[in-house]
Order: C-alpha cells, then sequence, then structure tokens
C-alpha cells in the first residue's frame, strides 16, 4: 500500500502541473442561424451541459472558442457552471459559466458588481438583446447552434426525466474505472484516502508550527463547524477570538459564550425582535456579561444562508462550537492530548471524540434566538462529529505525534482514521461518483470506509476539478499513458 500510496502523490503532482498547460488548436466557424421561442433557463442548461450543439461556437466579437469542459452544474446559488474550461482564440481559460435567455439578465438578474460571478469567463445566451461592450466578458448566442428541432430536444431533455447524475458529464476515465475489478478500485482510493490524511497531517502541523497549537486546533474546528458556506467567516471569528480571555480561569462560561456572540455580532437586540420568555432571560444575561468583559471587537459578517437547512443555520454552528469548547473546558488542545493519552485503541479514541455531542441544551429547540425549530436536533451529530475527527481532531492528534515524535500519538491517529466507516455522502461525492462511475450506485459497493470516502474526494478534488475537467491532461482518462 506505501508504494501505491507514493505512486498516486507522483500522480497528483503531474495533474497540477498539467493543468497549467495550454492547449492551442481551434476549430472554424460555423453559419450563424437564430431560433426565437419560449422555454425555461432549465432547457439552456440542459443543452450546455450535455453539449448538444452543432458547429464550432464563435463569440459576438468574432473569436473563437473549443468547449474542452463543460464544467459542473450547480443546483445552487451563484452561476450555473463552476470549474468550465475552454480556449478563447486558442489562450485557454477556465472559471465559470453563467446561462440566461438574454443578455440583459445578467444586469436584471444583479450579476453585476457580485462577487460571486466575478470568477465568469463566458456568458452563454439564447438571444443577445443588447449591444456588445468591448472589453466585457465573452457572449455566445447558443441558439445559432442548436439543431432546428429544437422542439424534439426539448422533450427529451424535460426536466423532470433528468436526473441529477446526468446532470454531472461522464469523465473519459469512465471505462477504465468500469472494467477495473471492485477490490484494485478499492485499493486505489484508500491509497489516495491515506494521501489525503497526510496532507491534512502535514497542513496542521504548519498551523501548529506558526500559530501554536491552541489556535491551529480552534481555527479548524471553527472551519469545520462553517460548512461550505460560511467556512471563511467562521474561520474569521475563531482568528478573533482571544485564546487567554477563553482560557482564563478567572472568567465564566457565561463572559465566555458572550465573548463568543458577541464577536460574532450575534446577540440580537430584544427591543427589534421578538423573543421568548426563557431565551429573552439569557440573552439579557449575555449583554450583561458582554458589558462586564469590556466592549471588544464585533466583526461585521455577511452570512451565506443559501441551500442552508435551518438545522445547519449559522447560529447553531456558532453554539455547537461554544458546547465543544464548554465541554473541553475551554481548552480543546489539551483535552484532546489527554484522551489521547489515555485510550489503547482507536474504538476508544473515536468514542471518547463522540462524548463532544451535548444532548443536555436548550439550544437543541432553535434555530436562531428568535425561532424555535421542531423537532429538536442535535447541535454536534455524528456526521459532523466525524467530520471532526478526520479534517481536524485525528490530523492534530498525528501532527503533535510528529512534532514530538510520540509513536503513539502517530499510529493512534491514522489508525482511528483508516477504522472510521464510510459517511453520508455530499454533493462532491454526489458529483464524483456521477463522473467516474457507470452506475453512480457503484459507490455503495467500493466505498466502505471514511478513508477509501475521502481518496473519492481527493482523486475528484485533484483532477476532475484542478485540471478544469479537461481529461486530455488527466493521467486516469488513458490519454497519458
Amino acid at each position: 500500500m506505501e508504494n501505491l500510496v507514493e505512486k498516486y502523490k507522483i500522480y497528483r503532482y503531474a495533474a497540477k502541473i498539467a493543468g497549467e498547460r495550454k492547449a492551442k488548436e481551434l476549430n472554424t466557424v460555423m453559419e450563424n442561424m437564430a431560433l426565437d421561442f419560449d422555454f425555461n433557463e432549465r432547457f439552456i442548461q440542459t443543452i450546455w451541459n450535455e453539449q448538444k450543439l452543432e458547429g464550432e461556437l464563435t463569440t459576438e466579437e468574432g473569436s473563437i472558442i473549443k468547449v474542452l469542459s463543460n464544467g459542473i452544474w450547480n443546483n445552487g446559488a451563484g452561476p450555473d457552471f463552476h470549474n468550465a474550461s475552454m480556449l478563447i482564440d486558442g489562450k485557454f481559460c477556465s472559471g465559470d459559466v453563467e446561462i440566461h435567455k438574454k443578455r440583459s439578465d445578467w444586469y436584471k438578474h444583479g450579476h453585476e458588481g457580485d462577487e460571486r460571478y466575478g470568477n465568469v469567463i463566458l456568458h452563454v445566451v439564447w438571444e443577445n438583446d443588447m449591444q456588445q461592450v468591448p472589453g466585457k466578458m465573452p457572449i455566445v448566442v447558443i441558439s445559432k447552434y442548436v439543431n432546428e428541432d429544437w422542439r424534439r430536444l426539448l422533450w427529451e431533455l424535460e426536466e423532470s426525466r433528468y436526473s441529477y447524475a446526468d446532470k454531472i458529464g461522464k469523465g473519459e476515465c469512465v471505462l477504465r474505472w468500469a472494467m477495473t475489478e471492485d477490490g484494485k478500485v478499492r485499493r486505489l482510493l484508500e491509497a489516495a484516502g491515506i494521501a489525503r490524511y497526510g496532507s491534512k497531517v502535514s497542513n496542521m502541523r504548519r498551523e501548529i508550527e506558526k500559530k501554536g497549537e491552541e489556535r491551529a486546533l480552534l481555527e479548524g474546528i471553527f472551519d469545520v463547524l462553517g460548512y461550505k458556506n460560511n467556512r471563511k467567516q467562521f474561520h474569521q471569528i475563531a482568528e478573533a477570538l482571544e485564546i487567554g480571555v477563553l482560557q482564563s480561569s478567572e472568567i465564566g462560561n457565561l463572559e465566555k459564550e458572550a465573548l463568543i456572540f458577541g464577536t460574532a455580532n450575534m446577540i440580537p437586540d430584544t427591543t427589534r425582535c421578538r423573543i421568548n420568555e426563557q431565551m429573552a432571560e439569557y440573552v439579557d444575561l449575555l449583554w450583561d456579561a458582554w458589558w462586564r468583559i469590556g466592549q471588544r471587537r464585533k466583526l461585521v459578517i455577511e452570512w451565506d444562508n443559501t441551500e442552508s437547512r435551518p438545522y445547519n443555520r449559522p447560529w447553531r454552528r456558532l453554539v455547537a462550537g461554544i458546547e465543544l469548547l464548554k465541554i473541553t473546558d475551554w481548552m480543546p488542545n489539551t483535552w484532546v492530548r489527554s484522551l489521547a493519552a489515555s485510550c489503547a485503541s482507536s474504538q476508544e479514541l473515536f468514542k471518547g471524540i463522540n462524548a463532544l455531542n451535548n444532548k443536555n441544551t436548550i439550544f437543541r429547540d432553535y434555530t436562531s434566538f428568535e425561532s424555535i425549530i421542531k423537532p429538536g436536533a442535535d447541535l454536534l451529530g455524528r456526521e459532523r462529529i466525524a467530520d471532526l475527527a478526520c479534517n481536524v481532531l485525528l490530523p492534530f492528534i498525528t501532527a503533535i505525534g510528529e512534532i514530538e515524535r510520540n509513536e503513539k500519538y502517530m499510529d493512534l491517529g491514522r489508525k482511528t482514521y483508516m477504522s472510521m466507516s464510510s459517511r453520508q455522502g455530499n454533493r462532491l461525492t454526489k458529483e464524483a461518483s456521477a463522473r467516474f462511475l457507470t452506475p453512480p450506485s457503484r459507490i455503495k459497493d467500493l466505498v466502505k470506509s471514511t478513508c477509501q470516502q475521502q481518496g473519492l474526494l481527493d482523486i475528484y478534488k485533484n483532477f476532475c476539478l484542478a485540471l478544469d475537467n479537461n481529461c486530455t491532461l488527466c493521467p486516469f482518462s488513458g490519454n497519458n499513458g
């Protein structure tokens, strides 16, 4: 396995280098043709995803476009396709693609000046109803390249018959994956998962050596609690928190909770919102504690609640962090060290980590200070604790072991990671399985552990996404030997 891990690392490095190559060949331009009919944007998105286009594409200003990868269809907020790659007049470009019926929709939808659309490299429209502005992003009028029998195409691609898996274009490696027996695929995924864990350990070690273990672990924990949408915001909070105040024995839990809520600018103004009696009393105590510890920095944070379930709202995630810190007596690094020192097996260590879930808190029934949710739910469920373990806590233990040359810590962290069973998949695992596997449900037979699951993600991120889904540069496709 060690040799396979090293070979995988070499492949991953080669992909990084290959991503810097520039393709050069372009094709000629087809004659323009126009169509005019009514439909929704989903139809245009589907055409782009399937690349059901005839002839070579040109922009409205005459630039020739060769699509290397149409990108990954985004079902959430932001541009319609992420990680697309193409040649524009022979120049390699990678980024996002936005789809609209009319070019003017870009402005009507408020995309101009929206930082989420700052990486759009191509605007695909059905109709160009505005004059092209020199220097603006390239515009392709896709109606010129769609077969005249568009009504039949629209019926064939009707949204209700178009599954999520169909939205992810198959990679050129899909045949190789299909022809490889399950045992060999699992070994590859495990090798990639071990390499990924090694990268997490190295990153944690650098953070510890740079910032100290207390802050490195605190920021790592808050990063995971932030989820995808608010990871940066939670990192801001962790950076702003005063470690000395949190760990002071002269300050009570209430003051420390107020410090975190206040720094995040989350203590509500009770004169402007409705709060039930139980929570209103607690909020008054927080305000009193906030003033007692002295006015400290309040962050200005823009929370992203798109695609966020009520149970995963930022307020609940922050409370989960507070409850975790309370369980560890506000010193998570000392708590993790003590746990690792006392455990003789992976089973004992993971059982100890699961104790971070505080079920006895009134916050189980709230999504915010104002909103009650039924039924109540754990702030840190099994999935989120498993995320914390494989992404932060176990790499922390292994990194401390490397720094201090403590064989027990190094071995215990790695073995616990290897012993973890597979977890609930997320958007990226769905995309990866749809891109690599036929059928995508094969993932159930291949991925039996967290390590294998992490390996699948590592391959997807470091090859598909890092290469902008350009299969011609990827060693897994068979195009490079």
